[in-house]
């Protein structure tokens, strides 16, 4: 039974960077500097297609995580140890400072921000109900 989560938006990031981002593409147009505006372009393309395509997704037996072309990693959710609440801004497939660190196998963790953070926990502590929830705070 596959269970899919979106990552939860900080849009006081987001709307920024698009106002830049659009700011700075029309400047480009008007200036015809062709080769920037193709840039910014692209650039722009890869960070829409990041907030469409980072998504959590439950199987019966892993959490898979996606974000992007380049980010992929699937956990056996039996080796899922702690959840931890958390605002950690380290680099992560996350695009919400309301996170979840995930800590699994021995040393290995990664941070999330599901969409519907209490639905997460409680199916994944469904799954797996060893797992320790904890929070930052």
């Amino acid at each position: 039974m596959k269970k899919k989560f979106k990552s939860k938006i900080e849009y006081a990031i987001a709307l920024p960077v698009a106002v830049f981002l659009l700011v700075t593409e029309t400047m480009m147009v008007v200036k015809g500097i062709w080769p920037l505006v193709i840039l910014i372009a692209l650039v722009t393309a890869s960070i829409l297609y990041l907030y469409v395509s980072t998504i959590y997704e439950f199987t019966e037996e892993k959490l898979m995580i996606r974000s992007g072309i380049f980010y992929s990693k699937e956990i056996y959710i039996r080796s899922i140890k702690t959840i931890r609440e958390t605002t950690n801004y380290l680099a992560s497939p996350a695009l919400s400072k309301d996170r979840l660190e995930i800590f699994f196998n021995r040393y290995e963790r990664v941070l999330i921000s599901p969409d519907g953070k209490k639905d997460f926990i409680s199916r994944i502590v469904q799954l797996n109900p060893k797992i320790k929830v904890s929070s930052e705070r």
